[in-house]
């Protein structure tokens, strides 16, 4: 029985705190555009260059993304916050002054943001700066081409992992008993590992924009 009294007073020297972590989240929807590059995306500009291609020049691809966040208090205004979402990203090469082509790849994966999140108080609402990591996978990766004659699109790879990282700012109105939300994020991978693998790391830097819903008590911030 004394081997229980130590883990007994620990609990009851935490009770009284965790009724003050208050937990909020949201729900968010919104559109941005990215771009490739990589080792990968560096041999697909060789090969261009190889069939005649004067200029290869780096084309962005419009996407969705549509997910989450959660915000783990720190601090008074600091929290930790992850922000799953599940989006479309990709990029593509256009091939010009004597061979002609665009070829790229797209994706959908599931990217998980872990960030730094800092409130700054307006007069109305708030201002939420957040920097972290980014852990992101796709499954699968399909790569297309169209020379104005040929078009395919097939599958580059099964899966692909990448680890980077990802900030941004955004505002929250409050509204009732939450608030209306405005983001703008950066995601950058700086390291990936395709299963099969590729030839060279392929990765992607996004800039995207979203709306949303933050729930949260009255009482909250």
């Amino acid at each position: 029985m004394k081997r229980w009294i130590p883990a007994l007073v620990v609990l009851a020297a935490l009770a009284p705190g965790a009724s003050c972590l208050e937990l909020t989240g949201g729900v968010r929807a919104g559109a941005g555009g990215s771009l490739i590059y990589g080792g990968w995306v560096e041999g697909l500009r060789d090969e261009l260059e190889g069939y005649g291609s004067a200029a290869v020049t780096g084309r962005g691809f419009v996407g969705w993304r549509v997910g989450g966040w959660i915000d783990i208090p720190l601090r008074d205004r600091l929290s930790l916050r992850i922000e799953p979402g599940l989006g479309m990203a990709g990029g593509a090469l256009l091939a010009s002054e004597g061979f002609d082509a665009l070829a790229g790849i797209w994706k959908i994966e599931l990217a998980v943001p872990v960030l730094a999140a800092f409130r700054i108080p307006l007069p109305v609402g708030e201002i939420v700066l957040g920097a972290g990591l980014l852990a992101a996978v796709a499954l699968p990766v399909m790569q297309t081409w169209n020379d104005g004659i040929v078009w395919y699109e097939d599958r580059l790879t099964v899966a692909l992992a990448s680890l980077g990282a990802a900030g941004g700012a955004g505002y929250a109105l409050p509204v009732g008993p939450g608030a209306i939300t405005f983001d703008l994020r950066v995601y950058a991978g700086f390291l990936s590992l395709a299963l099969p693998s590729i030839d060279g790391m392929l990765d992607t830097v996004s800039v995207e924009l979203t709306a949303g819903w933050e729930f949260r008590k009255r009482s909250a911030r």
